[in-house]
């Protein structure tokens, strides 16, 4: 996109650009939960700001992409609020997680896709028929998949109906809709994962006060022709966060663990061939198969992720080293080649035979569905992967690590100013400090719109994986650990002290952003420092102590890992709250948040802001009746980022 006239304003931070924020959200559909039929034709779950944030399932056939779900229908799972994986293909049939009554539904279609949408209906019969599977009220289900040989589903079902949320395996008969438990006990389960002749099941489970990527449970079993488990048992514990399971094509159990620091696939059963002579698969000690640096996964805040896929020519997986991800195809002898290599993320992949699709991002184009020939060393796009801005308007991510001390650096993403009208713009640029949520999330090195909004106007962006980030390896993970709004805090205040030394920024014009976990870290550093023009907290946390006893069951005892238990350690929670701590903010502060958000509630955003206004300070609260946690419309997203550009710019000085 071009810039505006030459002559316009040019002082950094007021950079002229056709980038609108409209632009901005049009760049923000995402794919995922990629599966294929059959008949090897593929299809995948779409995100649509435009549509109300509605998620639909689309596929690819000779009539171009369809959308199969019908105008009525948004698919999505609020198992854990982040849900993850709402559906899966059957035979001449889909099953999916509808958003508003969270029940699963089972739709019909033309597996030769000439008549693919219909309406809501009884009928089991007609094409494009949709109809409800199960009839729970107060239930959430989650990562469905397809057993035929019992012609059921199996899911993670999360009870909200009763005092306590309890979450359990289950197996739904697809005839009846009644649901039997398959295994309970834990606080949470993930990853079902059967073996191709549907006897074996996999999954995860871990119980508080843990989170999935810090420890966690591999579970396997044989399923009995009555459908129950047979010689299960836990073969995977310990001090290790495991993720991922996947059987592969000889029977074997692969599965994702960071037992050596860094989260690599490892085997943990042997397989078997001949099952009359070899009833059982044999426990074996797990055995690395990913040979490539870095980490195969990411932090498992949704359920469903799969970094690693089963091909005939091998195994392919993603690896991330310092935010990059790569693509590697390791064949059978364990030789490992590179694939793929103008894109630098990769996460939802899915194999089938010489085929291999995924989303794949890059530094210069949006979220792309891709198909890789293996075979032919061939790729192509299927859906998405635009270009929205030429090389003189796009920021470019630059790596860079900083000390912290004698032992220890952090890392982040710079991005300086882009807009080729104003490129010739010599004055040092005002800072956007981007605090990334979690707080054991990541940031990455491909093409954010949100941030590109900020780069055309003059400002630079940094970009921070902070201390307990995740793709730096469980010891840099594990950093966080009773330090919550300290490490991170810390982090942020040498980041903007490396770059202002580095004469990249203007030190004395910084701003700082974040949501949910990043609000936090956001808030956090303005009570300790008076260096920020301005912040903005996006459905922040201001209060831990209150949060604890009023967020959903996923997180309700993060924070004890996070900054301690709250009976005995209370003192730390009151030291670390910025609503208790108001007093030391000095600068002016926006706020956004969803009234109907369950992880963050308003109430929390509401006092912190009117503390604020209360000690004189400029501050604006946005709320949007029609928003959870995260926002999915359109028409919000762009005020969002249009309000807290206006608030901005009136503290350049």
């Amino acid at each position: 996109m071009s810039s505006s006239a030459a002559n316009s304003p040019r002082q950094p931070g007021l950079w002229p650009s056709d980038l609108s924020a409209a632009d901005v959200v049009a760049g923000m559909k995402e794919y995922g939960q990629l599966q294929t039929d059959p008949q090897g034709r593929l299809y995948w779950v779409e995100f649509r700001p435009e549509e109300g944030g509605r998620s639909v399932i689309c596929r690819e056939s000779a009539q171009g992409i369809e959308t199969l779900t019908p105008e009525s229908y948004n698919v999505r799972s609020r198992v854990h609020e982040y849900g993850g994986t709402s559906w899966c293909l059957l035979d001449n049939r889909l099953a999916f997680v509808n958003n508003q009554d969270q029940q699963l539904y089972l739709q019909w279609f033309d597996p030769v896709g000439a008549h693919s949408v219909g309406e809501a209906c009884d009928s089991a019969d007609a094409t494009g028929a949709t109809k409800r599977l199960t009839n729970y009220p107060g239930y959430r289900f989650l990562e469905p998949i397809w057993q035929p040989s019992h012609d059921r589903l199996i899911a993670i079902c999360e009870d909200h109906s009763g005092a306590e949320v309890i979450n359990t395996l289950v197996a739904i008969g697809l005839d009846s809709g009644e649901m039997k438990t398959l295994h309970q006990g834990h606080d949470f389960y993930a990853y079902p994962t059967l073996s191709d002749d549907g006897d074996q099941l996999a999954f995860i489970a871990w119980d508080h006060p843990d989170q999935p990527w810090t420890r966690t449970k591999l579970y396997h079993g044989n399923l009995s022709d009555a459908g129950e488990f047979d010689n299960f048992s836990c073969i995977a514990a310990g001090d290790q966060s495991l993720t991922q399971p996947l059987f592969d094509v000889d029977n074997q159990l692969l599965a994702v663990s960071d037992l050596k620091n860094d989260w690599k696939i490892y085997r943990y059963l042997a397989g078997f061939s001949d099952k009359a002579q070899n009833p059982e698969p044999a426990a074996t000690t797990p055995a690395l198969i990913s040979q490539t640096g870095g980490e195969c996964a990411t932090a498992g805040w949704q359920c469903g992720l799969r970094h690693h896929a089963i091909t005939t020519p091998g195994l392919v997986s993603v690896s991330f080293e310092r935010g990059v991800g790569r693509l590697w195809l390791t064949d059978r002898a364990g030789n490992a080649s590179e694939i793929a290599t103008t894109f630098n993320h990769f996460r939802h992949l899915h194999g089938r035979g010489n085929k291999l699709y995924a989303v794949a991002l890059s530094e210069s184009t949006t979220s792309a569905v891709i198909e890789i020939d293996l075979a032919r060393a061939e790729t192509r796009i299927v859906a998405g992967g635009q270009q929205p801005l030429d090389a003189g308007n796009l920021s470019q991510p630059q790596h860079f690590s900083y000390a912290l001390n004698s032992n220890e650096q952090a890392h982040g993403f710079f991005y300086p100013p882009a807009n080729a009208a104003c490129s010739s713009d010599q004055q040092l640029p005002p800072l956007v400090i981007f605090i990334h949520g979690g707080p054991s999330g990541a940031t990455y090195p491909v093409l954010n719109m949100r941030l590109q909004y900020w780069t055309q106007r003059g400002f630079a962006v940094a970009d921070l994986n902070y201390r307990g980030s995740t793709g730096y390896g469980r010891e840099y993970r594990m950093r966080l650990q009773g330090s919550w709004g300290v490490t991170d805090v810390e982090d942020v205040d040498a980041a903007i002290d490396y770059l202002a030394e580095q004469q990249l920024i203007d030190g004395d014009k910084v701003f700082i952003r974040g949501n949910s976990a990043g609000g936090y870290t956001s808030l956090a550093c303005l009570v300790a420092s008076d260096r920020f023009r301005a912040g903005a907290s996006l459905y922040g946390v201001s209060d831990p102590l209150t949060l604890t006893r009023n967020t959903h069951k996923f997180e309700s005892r993060y924070l004890d890992w996070l900054i301690g238990d709250p009976v005995t350690e209370s003192h730390r929670y009151q030291l670390r709250a910025p609503l208790h701590h108001a007093d030391k903010i000095r600068c002016p502060v926006i706020f956004f948040q969803g009234s109907e958000d369950k992880v963050v509630l308003p109430e929390q955003t509401t006092q912190m802001a009117d503390q604020l206004r209360r000690n004189g300070i400029e501050t604006e609260l946005h709320l949007f009746p029609d928003e959870q946690h995260g926002f999915r419309k359109a028409e919000n997203n762009i005020t969002v980022l249009e309000r807290e550009l206006a608030f901005y710019q009136r503290y350049l000085g």
